[in-house]
């Protein structure tokens, strides 16, 4: 494909979505409510190069939550040191909670929409995958399963789609951070508590 025409439609789909130009995908809302979806996949060689694009892509909101939660820790700890210097154990409570309330159902939320953007890839794009990765027993696929999901998501199995392999990164990143988010409470929580 010529190099001209790629920089074209990569330009067009940088227009159209506010998305980096390396997206092979894109949506933009037009108004009403209508939804333009525009493709720009026009030979192998541009989807093997979106698909390596996706795999940097997919990095940087976990680093955007790293640094969101390590922002909500410092602001904790400055009020705590700061404003709460001396405070009574009912308000220091109030800081704590406050802290966990907003850090928990971040990762809450977060978590939910994370794991149903693999899931959803593997329904779409590798049906048999899906079915066994999901199947509970005695209510059939379409479950959470941990005991087979968590495996396979630390496992080389990517399926041979670097689109997986990069999604599955991707989630352990996110993995990796909600579970530095739950035992950095062991610490910080006695601090907000004045303990």
């Amino acid at each position: 494909m010529n190099s001209k025409k790629r920089r074209k439609r990569e330009k067009k789909c940088y227009i159209f979505s506010g998305l980096p130009p390396f997206c092979c995908q894109t949506n933009a809302l037009l108004g009403h409510g209508i939804r333009l979806e525009v493709n720009f996949l026009v030979s192998r060689d541009s989807l093997i190069h979106c698909a390596r694009m996706r795999a940097w892509a997919f990095k940087w909101p976990v680093k955007v939550y790293w640094r969101l939660w390590l922002v909500v820790v410092a602001v904790s700890l400055v009020l705590r040191f700061t404003v709460f210097l001396g405070a009574n154990s009912n308000r220091l409570f109030a800081l704590a909670a406050a802290y966990a309330i907003v850090t928990w159902l971040s990762v809450i939320v977060l978590n939910s929409v994370e794991g149903r953007t693999l899931m959803s890839y593997l329904r779409t794009h590798h049906h048999a995958k899906w079915e066994w990765l999901t199947y509970a027993p005695g209510l059939g696929p379409g479950m959470h399963n941990s005991f087979r999901s968590l495996p396979w998501l630390y496992s080389a199995d990517d399926l041979g789609d670097p689109v997986v392999a990069s999604m599955k990164k991707r989630q352990r990143g996110f993995l990796r951070w909600a579970l530095t988010v739950f035992f950095s409470y062991i610490i910080i929580m006695p601090v907000l508590l004045g303990l």
